[in-house]
């Protein structure tokens, strides 16, 4: 009796001494099974190939598939809960002898105390298995949902600013107020040409939109390298420096100067210059166009006037927002 119930002890509890499987070989018989279904084989094989983005969500969608199996055959295949709480209620009084009739014919008066049952290694591993695919699903959606509310909140923002009127950065310029003396000679400008109000070099075009990927597409430079010149240029902001006026180009519908900046100093047009003044119904951009055909190698229509010595000009970063900024923007 006493090796038996040392047998017993060492089998963990097993009824009448009986050991079952160890949860290993549980675990190791649940995952051989999972292995077995379609999809699983193959998506592992993604796994070790260095392909676990793509491996885990399907991974998970398969383990959602059996959970619902799972819910739908428990719904259908239980007994009603109160029933099978009765049967085996009858069934453990009658094995102990509890509430039974005891050898003598008399009714049992044994009784033991209420133990709570331990689950068994299957259902405590499956339960602990189908929780952790539960919580990785969970994580997974939360992740795709991030994903989605990151694309899409740039266009939220914007939507909103515009709805409210709130005013979005349209692009840095280099005020250039001394421009408006050199404007103020007479003869400068061709008849008929209007000369700009506010005088600037454009350093980056924001496009008035609230997404750094959209504005960066309208300037034609990557997401990393507007970026770059955005958070350098905010760094700069308010500050003066000296550029030089270099020569003067003349062309039918617009004249400009170009201008040499600083080599820390940002500038996304492939020629800085700024805008002197357009034909009627000519935006200042159109100059920002002419350069860069000039610095191609277009020659016809354009008048080019070097200065004897470049003339130094003080300007000062600023940054222009779209309600204030009216029409007057070059090298958009």
């Amino acid at each position: 009796a006493a090796s038996a119930s040392v047998a017993a002890a060492a089998g963990g509890g097993g009824v009448g001494g009986v050991v079952g499987p160890s949860f290993e070989e549980k675990e190791e018989q649940v995952l051989k099974w999972l292995v077995e279904r379609s999809g699983v084989a193959e998506a592992v094989e993604r796994a070790q190939a260095g392909k676990k983005k793509a491996a885990l969500p399907e991974l998970l969608r398969i383990v959602e598939g059996i959970l619902a199996e799972a819910r739908v055959g428990d719904k259908a295949e239980d007994p009603p809960a109160e029933e099978a709480t009765s049967a085996g209620s009858r069934k453990r009084r009658s094995e102990d002898g509890i509430g039974g009739v005891a050898d003598d014919g008399r009714p049992s008066q044994r009784s033991r105390p209420s133990q709570p049952e331990e689950p068994t290694g299957q259902v405590a591993g499956g339960e602990d298995w189908l929780s952790q695919c539960q919580s990785a699903l969970k994580v997974e959606r939360v992740r795709e949902k991030e994903k989605l509310d990151e694309k899409t909140q740039p266009e939220v923002q914007q939507a909103r600013s515009s709805s409210s009127g709130v005013p979005l950065p349209l692009y840095w310029k280099l005020e250039l107020p001394e421009v408006s003396q050199v404007l103020a000679q007479k003869g400068l400008l061709p008849e008929k040409f209007t000369p700009v109000e506010h005088p600037h070099a454009t350093l980056l075009y924001m496009g008035g939109v609230g997404s750094e990927d959209q504005a960066a597409k309208k300037a034609g430079v990557s997401r990393e390298q507007f970026k770059g010149m955005r958070e350098a240029l905010e760094g700069l902001d308010g500050q003066e420096f000296e550029v030089k006026m270099v020569r003067i180009v003349f062309e039918e519908s617009v004249v400009s100067a170009v201008v040499s900046l600083p080599a820390f100093l940002p500038c996304i047009n492939k020629v800085p210059h700024v805008t002197l003044g357009t034909r009627h119904g000519v935006p200042p951009r159109y100059a920002n166009e002419v350069l860069e055909e000039m610095a191609a190698g277009r020659k016809e229509g354009l008048t080019v006037v070097e200065l004897p010595a470049p003339r130094p000009l003080k300007g000062r970063v600023s940054l222009v927002y779209e309600s204030a900024a009216g029409g007057d923007v070059d090298g958009a």
